[in-house]
């Protein structure tokens, strides 16, 4: 455990403005524009200067093992935190109903819940702190990278969820963040897993930039926790369905941090919003149903590259699967030989005849 917890108790005060100017008091004004709650005493990290001393000192240490690690940039750290505050953490967000939920061919049974406001108050202080400029400064320490924003809307971040059969496939992250303008730098993952079994998967693979080999495999046990840096070349995902009981979950924490401006070398897209996923080798991606004419049931997506959400520069290969009602430009030929073959010969023939009108 590197980070020790302390108890602290939120004092109640009541915000009221005057004169252009925010009054504290203890009294409850009928002209107050904000509310105030009372929350419970909860464990917090210890970011007192003492601690961030043998924070800051971890991270200086292990800079050159983060900047040398392959296939990117990487640290895995067990028991960063103080087990009996991530317990309290778990034991907030384990009963979310999250209001995020994915299940297309890149991401299946994916949930997650992006504000802390939705969470207990251990869960809640936790995450602010995680995005406090304290903390920050130890991942300075540890990356080398300088002026280190967190996100504080949690975008794609927050509390992360899946059941049996869940999956995310290999991928690179967006790389700009269009709320805050800012480039997205550092992932973060925590796990919050009890007696996580190998054999039900859900292992974090980091695969190197050509998507040839997988070089690291990461299982997602309680109080482990990766860092690394994203870039447009750093894939990483679980893409292999869980295989854990279905009243089991896997949940983890994610947290991103940003910096104005970075390395060219690090981005391909420009200003890139979408999740860009990637096949292994050997894998076609093959999308889930959409309601609507069925098509080709045997066909799956035929690119190597797909793309979840907008971006900016290069742009993707179109996606083609199963079910889906495509423009005609991008209809492949075995989408019409397989139509024609499901047609009735009379409407076949009366088909041919009209193609034949129309030509002249």
């Amino acid at each position: 455990m590197l980070l020790n917890c302390d108890l602290s108790r939120y004092n109640v005060y009541q915000f009221t403005m005057w004169g252009g100017f925010m009054s504290v008091s203890n009294s409850s004004p009928a002209s107050a524009l904000t509310r105030c709650r009372q929350l419970p005493s909860v464990k917090a990290l210890d970011l007192s200067p003492a601690g961030m001393e043998c924070l800051i000192a971890f991270g200086e240490g292990q800079r050159h093992k983060y900047l040398n690690s392959a296939p990117f940039p990487h640290l895995i750290i067990d028991n960063l935190f103080d087990s009996a505050l991530l317990e309290d953490v778990l034991q907030d967000v384990k009963n979310l109903e999250h209001p995020i939920a994915k299940n297309f061919f890149g991401s299946v049974k994916k949930f997650a819940t992006p504000d802390p406001q939705a969470m207990g108050p251990t869960a809640q202080r936790f995450l602010l702190d995680l995005c406090s400029a304290r903390f920050c400064l130890f991942l300075e320490a540890l990356t080398g990278i300088e002026g280190i924003i967190p996100d504080p809307h949690f975008e794609g971040g927050g509390v992360h969820e899946m059941g049996r059969e869940g999956f995310l496939k290999m991928h690179t992250d967006f790389n700009w963040n269009k709320k805050l303008q800012l480039d997205r730098r550092l992932n973060m993952l925590i796990y919050l897993n009890h007696d996580w079994q190998d054999s039900w998967g859900g292992h974090l693979e980091l695969w190197d930039s050509e998507m040839k080999s997988q070089y690291v495999t990461v299982p997602p046990v309680f109080n482990k926790t990766v860092i690394f840096s994203t870039t447009d070349y750093s894939y990483h995902g679980l893409p292999n369905p869980l295989a854990c009981p279905e009243d089991q979950r896997r949940r983890s924490l994610a947290f991103y941090y940003y910096s104005n401006g970075r390395p060219a070398d690090e981005v391909q897209f420009y200003h890139s919003t979408g999740t860009n996923y990637q096949e292994r080798p050997g894998e076609v991606f093959l999308p889930p149903q959409k309601s609507g004419k069925k098509l080709a049931q045997s066909v799956g997506q035929p690119a190597s590259y797909a793309q979840e959400g907008g971006r900016k520069g290069r742009k993707s290969r179109p996606s083609i699967g199963p079910s889906i009602v495509t423009p005609a430009r991008t209809v492949t030929a075995k989408v019409k030989k397989t139509i024609k073959k499901s047609l009735p010969k009379p409407l076949l023939a009366l088909y041919k005849a009209g193609k034949r009108s129309l030509r002249g």
